[in-house]
């Protein structure tokens, strides 16, 4: 189109897209330096626009490489580099996805070799009452693994930022429902500033080492949680 330029091979088998297909269709995906225009994806894939409108908010254009191989049952994606015209995401990563059709019983595993998220991207996946409540750095600068499903996360990440660096090992549960979010996670924090992050940094500062944290819900005011700084 004159917005959008796809390059490369895709052979696909309308079979394979069925959960309770037969087994042995495979499609062969390489696309090397794709440009995609948010007007395109939206013809494209509206359903997926639609759902994350806020994170893709301010993107016009999409650039795009990529190499998998799977069905609907498991798809491996050998490669995946991407990010946007302002860069404000960009992604770095390879991993597996199952049962890639069903909401429940969905699982991935992910291997993240670098992904640079800005401040309004993350936001994005705020609802308003958080976003009034946090002040996000400017930008953060992830890699690690995380594997789960649609209502579970396993983390094991670097997350780098303005604030400071955290190294994030542990579950997430419901993160898709903030309010009800629980978690159960083990952080090295090397010079990460605290209260900032709550619109406190006058009385909170840097912590430095081992901090546990336990508990449930995004509102820090409302939250029941438990801390503890080895």
């Amino acid at each position: 189109t004159p917005r959008s330029v796809i390059k490369g091979s895709a052979y696909l088998y309308p079979k394979s897209f069925v959960n309770n297909g037969p087994n042995g269709f495979n499609n062969t995906i390489r696309f090397t330096n794709n440009i995609i225009s948010r007007k395109d994806l939206e013809l494209l894939a509206p359903g997926l626009v639609r759902r994350y409108s806020k994170q893709l908010q301010g993107i016009t254009t999409l650039y795009v490489t990529a190499e998998a191989d799977g069905n609907a049952r498991k798809m491996v994606v050998h490669h995946l580099t991407a990010h946007s015209d302002r860069n404000d995401i960009s992604i770095d990563a390879s991993g597996t996805v199952t049962d890639a059709l069903s909401t429940n019983s969905m699982r991935f595993d992910a291997r993240i070799y670098q992904l640079n998220l800005t401040r309004n991207v993350v936001e994005g996946f705020m609802d308003p009452k958080t976003r009034q409540q946090v002040q996000l750095p400017s930008s953060f600068q992830i890699k690690g693994a995380v594997r789960g499903g649609m209502t579970e996360l396993d983390n094991d990440l670097s997350v780098n930022s303005g604030y400071g660096l955290a190294i994030i090992k542990g579950k997430l549960r419901n993160y898709m429902a903030q309010q009800k979010m629980g978690y159960n996670l083990r952080i090295m924090a090397k010079n990460l500033e605290t209260g900032k992050w709550v619109k406190k940094g006058s009385l909170f500062g840097k912590a430095n080492g081992k901090v546990n944290l336990k508990g449930s819900g995004m509102d820090y005011t409302t939250a029941a949680f438990q801390s503890g700084i080895d």
